[in-house]
């Protein structure tokens, strides 16, 4: 009956609502809010056989944004089968490379605890490892100690083939999934592209998302080609981001061992 959280938990909730429905049982409708990024794609339950009970069955909470722990292939499968995205996603890619940095309350006045990003070593790695890629860097406020770090470092450097964008949301999804190799960060907004691109070959998560200490992870993982974990050891432990003066030294000094640099390279 409501759409708690933001754009990314939304889409979660209504994957998981679909499994719950469809897949675990013989529902023959999902009743939600209108959204103004998704909607229910109704044909695909012509051939399905489903109950004939009128009983509405409210699962809310049971299921957002957290339901089932299914895997991101199925979540994927779900989505392309039942769910269809508002806005006119590219059938070509315009970069080779997006990242998204996440920001605004996680550094300022919502601190949660789970939300601990990638270190400034993981975006800048990326940008070590593909010189010749064409890449854009999209966050939403500024607010990452990252951000002036990466700006400074493409400037010292004269790095071309690198644009910053900080725009509106849709245009920000419609851009991130408009890649070929997308890199996460510690965000359910990434699943939305994710889901619904047209062009991605290569996907980066940080271990973070699927290695939680506290809180529940959003799915379960089977690593493979096209989808790759970059561990983080001896890094801020999930479920305990504060904030502070020490963690916000170590996601600016942290660095990658050289197995999870070669994870980063995009190969045509």
């Amino acid at each position: 009956y409501c759409w708690n959280n933001r754009f990314g938990n939304h889409l979660i909730a209504f994957i998981n609502l679909i499994y719950f429905a469809f897949y675990q049982n013989n529902a023959k409708a999902v009743i939600v809010p209108e959204h103004p990024l998704f909607t229910f794609v109704k044909k695909n339950l012509e051939k399905k056989k489903v109950c004939q009970s009128d009983e509405i069955v409210d699962v809310t909470r049971k299921i957002n944004p957290c339901g089932k722990l299914i895997t991101l292939e199925l979540m994927k499968e779900i989505c392309d089968k039942y769910v269809t995205f508002k806005h006119e996603i590219p059938n070509e890619s315009k970069y080779d490379i997006c990242m998204h940095i996440r920001d605004g309350d996680i550094f300022k006045n919502l601190i949660h605890f789970e939300y601990v990003q990638p270190p400034l070593d993981y975006y800048y790695q990326v940008i070590k490892n593909n010189p010749s890629k064409k890449i854009c860097i999209l966050y939403p406020d500024g607010n990452s100690p990252i951000i002036p770090k990466l700006k400074k470092v493409i400037g010292d450097k004269n790095i071309t083939n690198v644009d910053f964008q900080s725009g509106k949301m849709n245009e920000d999804i419609i851009t991130l999934a408009s890649s070929k190799m997308l890199i996460w960060s510690f965000s359910s907004f990434c699943i939305i592209p994710y889901m619904f691109s047209k062009t991605l070959k290569k996907v980066i998560i940080p271990e973070s998302i699927i290695k939680r200490k506290r809180g529940r992870p959003w799915f379960s993982l089977k690593e493979n080609s096209e989808i790759c974990v970059v561990n983080l050891p001896d890094y801020i432990l999930v479920g305990y981001w504060k904030n502070t003066e020490q963690q916000i030294e170590k996601i600016l000094n942290y660095k990658l061992k050289e197995t999870e640099k070669e994870k980063l390279l995009l190969q045509e």
